[in-house]
């Protein structure tokens, strides 16, 4: 029912007189009435449904189809550096070579007088080739689609350019928080002719295919000790896509 009005006004003439009770009850009862039904009867919330990304530009798709962005994801820049030198002065992402392996600089420095692939500072590893035991996060994966990792982490490969040799180590896998395996590297194991060596893919029992969704996160966790030598890792996980 329509509200009644005793004024003129914005609202209309109105009454022109005092409201009767029963109409001022009315006014109440519409209003109450109204409120009820917003309350048992809520607009839907508008969310995210999901996310898009192409390039480095992130767009934002809303349950109610309509998008934000695009957004430019912001992208570090490396600096080919070349041959790793003496006494040179070297800058965060920089990338630079030594005796045939590829090391990233982590932060800002002089060099030393003689190349250490562990050189280390008051500010923590210089280089980022060394395989550090501080069970840090060395790789993540954060899937944009489903995806299957086969039994036992089949066709993936864990590849060392300088092998261990003075501890073995191993390198947790996990889903999420979830640990789902690990890559070990022991000494004297699975030498490659050519130099280097493969690490050993050994999945937590009972061994079985392992589901990710779309922004489940698969990290590689370094091992909680260091070798002397260990350096210039590196992963293929093979996997494919779809659901178990």
């Amino acid at each position: 029912m329509p509200l009644i009005y005793r004024n003129a006004g914005a609202w209309g003439p109105g009454k022109g007189a005092r409201l009767t009770s029963l109409e001022a009850d009315g006014n109440v009862y519409d209003l109450d009435s109204r409120l009820r039904n917003v309350e048992l009867n809520p607009p839907a919330a508008v969310s995210i449904d999901h996310f898009g990304v192409s390039g480095n530009a992130l767009t934002i798709f809303l349950t109610n189809g309509a998008t934000q962005g695009p957004f430019t994801l912001p992208s570090a820049q490396w600096r080919w550096a070349g041959e790793w030198q003496a006494l040179a002065t070297y800058y965060a992402l920089d990338v630079i070579t030594y005796a045939g392996s590829v090391y990233l600089v982590r932060h800002n420095h002089t060099s030393d007088a003689t190349f250490a692939a562990d050189a280390e500072d008051a500010t923590g590893f210089r280089y980022a080739a060394p395989i550090p035991g501080d069970q840090s996060v060395l790789l993540q994966h954060v899937a944009t689609r489903s995806f299957v990792l086969p039994v036992g982490f089949a066709d993936s490969t864990a590849y060392l350019l300088n092998p261990v040799s003075t501890e073995n180590i191993s390198l947790a896998i996990q889903k999420n928080a979830d640990l789902i395996g690990h890559i070990e590297f022991n000494i004297g194991e699975n030498p490659v002719t050519d130099g280097g060596q493969l690490g050993t893919f050994v999945s937590v029992s009972p061994p079985a295919e392992i589901q990710f969704s779309r922004t489940d996160r698969l990290t590689v966790l370094a091992p909680d000790v260091a070798d002397a030598t260990a350096s210039a890792l590196s992963i293929t996980v093979a996997a494919r896509t779809g659901i178990i």
